[in-house]
């Protein structure tokens, strides 16, 4: 049975709390979002280092657009 994206990262944050790595990284700097033909485009901000993972293909990045409201609400409970 294989497991659930989320399952996979809550893992791989307890892995790197446990371990003291950075195998999941995870920026909330919003730069912007453009509208294109095919939908939008969305631009987050993160380390340089980033940019070099991304470029080694070492890392792949992956957006989670969460409701604002739900996640304070949760985040408060």
């Amino acid at each position: 049975m294989s497991k659930r994206l989320f399952e996979i990262l809550d893992q791989m944050n307890l892995d790197d709390t446990n371990s003291n790595t950075g195998n999941l990284g995870v920026s909330n700097h919003f730069v912007g979002a453009n509208k294109v033909k095919q939908g939008c485009t969305v631009t987050m901000g993160a380390d340089e280092a980033v940019l070099h993972q991304l470029m080694n293909n070492t890392a792949i990045p992956i957006l989670v657009v969460v409701d604002k409201k739900e996640y304070q609400k949760l985040k408060n409970q």
